[in-house]
This record gives C-alpha cells, sequence and structure tokens, in this order.
C-alpha cells in the first residue's frame, strides 16, 4: 500500500475539518440546488416529458453535481490559506 505525502494528509485534514465548520453553510448550497432541480423537474412535467426534456433533466443534474463539487473545493481553497501551500506539495 502506498503511503500519502505529509501534504496530502495535512490537505485532507484541513478539508475536513472546514467541512465541520461550514456545515450550515454547506447545507443551504446543497438545498438551493436540490430547489433549482426540482423547479426544472416541475418545469419539465408541466411541459411534457420528451426525450428532449429527459436529456436536459439529466443534464441539469449532472451539473448540478458539477457545481456542488466546484464550490465546495473554491470555497475551501479560497478560505484556507495554508491548504494552498498544501495543495501545491500534496501532488
Amino acid at each position: 500500500m502506498r503511503m500519502k505525502s505529509y501534504p496530502a494528509r495535512r490537505l485532507r485534514d484541513l478539508r475536513s475539518q472546514w467541512l465541520r465548520r461550514n456545515a450550515k453553510g454547506l447545507m443551504l448550497l446543497f438545498l438551493g440546488i436540490v430547489a433549482v432541480d426540482v423547479a426544472v423537474l416541475l418545469w419539465l412535467v408541466w411541459v411534457g416529458a420528451t426525450p428532449a426534456s429527459m436529456y436536459l433533466l439529466g443534464l441539469t443534474h449532472a451539473a448540478s453535481l458539477a457545481v456542488l463539487w466546484y464550490l465546495t473545493n473554491v470555497c475551501f481553497l479560497a478560505h484556507n490559506h495554508d491548504a494552498i501551500w498544501q495543495l501545491r506539495g500534496a501532488w
């Protein structure tokens, strides 16, 4: 089993601490994204189910997950100066 470097372990620890400290804000972000997904779903049901609308629904879900992942990581790196130094050495 390969050992992870110190910067990689430290980055993981910093990220988990940040996630615990900001759990409420992240939950609000998650609920906002779910609200957008539900709004798109209701709109598509109202318009009618077509292959294109189902494709749009799947695209919306995938984009929502990508936005959630991206914003979480960007906010973490923006708020934690030490994380940038650890990120540079983690690879």
